[in-house]
């Protein structure tokens, strides 16, 4: 049913990056664990490549109405280096947008959500401010149809290593390299 799928979700992104999580913070370091690779993502990432940290911590907003999707991935892009604020749903997190429209340099949103799905969350995002990049994060079957979003924001498909989802922030927001 639909928690064995969230389950195995979580446990995906949880497997992907269990082996950062328990390191001492650092400027890089190694990855001793082989990242999946799909056919659908194929990840230039291999075994013993550099996982850089953000040299530049970015102010991320991120979008997922399940707790404990939005906190494990809250939790690995803190350990890339950037402070995160997380919203539940995309109401909540252009509540949040239009209260502070500056204060955040992209936004990563889950795509298949009750209230509004992520691409039509980042188009409403834009009319509060034009420029905001975004990144969508979605399970393969969806990724193929995601249509309603800006043309310019990146899609993410599950499972993903972390430096995925590093490589795509770093092409999002330049600055940021």
């Amino acid at each position: 049913g639909e928690h064995d799928h969230l389950a195995r979700n979580v446990e995906e992104i949880l497997v992907e990056f269990a082996v950062e999580r328990h390191r001492p913070f650092g400027e890089a370091h190694i990855l001793d664990h082989q990242p999946f690779v799909g056919e659908q993502c194929q990840s230039s990432l291999r075994r013993g490549e550099l996982c850089a940290v953000a040299n530049d911590p970015l102010a991320l907003l991120l979008v997922d109405d399940h707790e404990a999707v939005r906190e494990t991935t809250a939790a690995l892009l803190r350990d890339l280096g950037h402070r995160v604020r997380a919203a539940c749903d995309g109401p909540t997190m252009l509540e949040m947008l239009k209260a502070a429209p500056a204060d955040y340099d992209l936004v990563v949103t889950d795509y298949a959500m009750p209230l509004l799905s992520g691409g039509e969350a980042l188009l409403r995002a834009r009319e509060i401010r034009a420029d905001l990049p975004g990144l969508i994060i979605s399970g393969y079957a969806e990724a193929q149809s995601i249509e309603h979003k800006p043309a310019d924001v990146a899609v993410l498909t599950k499972p993903f290593a972390p430096g995925d989802i590093s490589r795509l922030i770093a092409e999002l927001c330049p600055a940021a390299k």
